[in-house]
């Protein structure tokens, strides 16, 4: 794409490498993501738990999130 610039981001044993030489790890990026997206805020989901290849999310039961009766919509869970 001319004219653009590109951010190129490489990953090695669970490390991703900024264009700028800093470091973070995956969970890392998982820790400062999920608190800061609108979406992920608006479900409610939390990370309750984040260890080596696993990581534990809660999806509060919310009236929002509700198709028939107290059925979660597939969406939400899903997400």
């Amino acid at each position: 794409m001319r004219g653009e610039s590109r951010r190129v981001l490489s990953f090695s044993n669970g490390m991703m490498s900024m264009p700028d030489n800093t470091s973070q790890t995956l969970a890392d990026i998982i820790r400062q993501f999920l608190p800061t997206s609108p979406y992920v805020g608006h479900l409610g989901i939390q990370l309750t738990n984040m260890q080596p290849d696993v990581a534990t999310l809660t999806l509060p039961f919310a009236d929002s999130l509700i198709t028939i009766g107290t059925t979660i919509h597939g969406g939400a869970i899903a997400s």
